[in-house]
């Protein structure tokens, strides 16, 4: 196994996105799971959520949501 360190959580602005994911890891690290656009099939982001979140314009990947959940 390869192990390494999680990267720093992104803002806490993104809290609100993470806290309505209700699917499991699936290990694959680089996987973007919202675009920068705001588009995802693991989450349901509407118009509300939207504002509150400040999303990278690269995206959010999974490994990005497991070092929040980690933190």
């Amino acid at each position: 196994m390869k192990f390494s360190q999680l990267p720093a959580p992104l803002s806490a602005s993104c809290r609100p996105l993470f806290d309505q994911m209700q699917t499991v890891f699936t290990g694959e690290f680089d996987k973007v799971i919202v675009t920068g656009a705001g588009v995802s099939d693991f989450v349901y982001i509407d118009k509300d959520l939207r504002a509150q979140v400040t999303i990278p314009t690269n995206g959010i990947t999974e490994l990005d949501r497991l070092a929040h959940v980690v933190n």
